[in-house]
């Protein structure tokens, strides 16, 4: 039984070698309170947390993973569920929270206010810097959720030219996508480890956004969720142009 009034939200599809996992579960966790309480994010919690997730009110499924789970909670606990992006930046958020808006006649505008405040006043620090993000072309290469909603970051949010993409998962040979990748003009590939060799091939960035990252080390709490999240990512795409070994100048002028 629960004693807490608010809505219990369970998140499904979070794998648990996701880069900036833990640090994005706990940025999600921020951006529901406290109008409504995360709980099991299944695959990263406690055995405590999976018994209590029956009483969840809803489901939140990033697209594409974990369908069959949220159907069975459903069918066997009469829990709804609901698909959705990785909710990067202020257009991710705005999702998840409209969506616990009409189901729970919740009211996130203060929220909604304060990451707008966040992100502007920090992202005003490097104004020229966007400036030169406006129209870069880029590629991602990442599993659905993140892939979907990386996209509607760098186009909506950035102003920036996803020009060749893919998700993962559905991919059956990947050398499709690098023969795409080469035929495009992108100069920045958003992927994971793995594809840094084709990033040095073509002499253009890679942003780690995708499992697996097994060639960088973070010790401290780094999110790309939320407000400070999105300052985050926006750090680590500009540190990935300036360590490109070329193709950065526009960066500059």
């Amino acid at each position: 039984p629960r004693s807490d009034p608010r809505p219990l939200v369970n998140l499904i599809g979070l794998g648990m070698d996701d880069p900036h996992a833990a640090d994005d579960v706990e940025a999600l966790r921020a951006m529901l309170a406290p109008q409504a309480a995360l709980g099991a994010v299944l695959s990263r919690c406690t055995l405590e947390e999976v018994r209590r997730a029956p009483y969840a009110d809803v489901n939140l499924v990033l697209r594409g993973k974990g369908h069959e789970l949220a159907q069975a909670m459903k069918e066997y606990f009469g829990i709804p569920w609901e698909e959705l992006d990785y909710p990067y930046g202020a257009a991710g958020a705005d999702d998840l929270w409209s969506r616990l808006e009409r189901r729970f006649g919740l009211d996130y505008h203060q929220a909604r206010a304060e990451l707008d405040r966040q992100i502007a006043e920090g992202a005003g620090k490097a104004y020229r810097y966007l400036q030169a993000l406006y129209g870069m072309p880029a590629a991602i290469l990442a599993s659905g959720p993140r892939a979907d909603g990386l996209r509607r970051f760098l186009e909506q949010e950035l102003g920036m030219e996803v020009v060749c993409f893919a998700r993962r998962e559905e991919l059956s040979d990947q050398e499709d996508f690098y023969r795409e990748l080469r035929g495009s003009e992108a100069a920045l590939l958003f992927g994971s480890s793995f594809e840094q060799d084709g990033a040095d091939e073509l002499e253009i960035p890679l942003i780690r956004m995708d499992y697996p990252v097994f060639d960088e080390v973070c010790l401290t709490p780094r999110p790309h969720l939320g407000g400070q999240g999105t300052l985050h990512l926006l750090e680590d795409i500009f540190r990935g142009i300036m360590n490109g070994r070329i193709l950065k100048g526009a960066l500059y002028q």
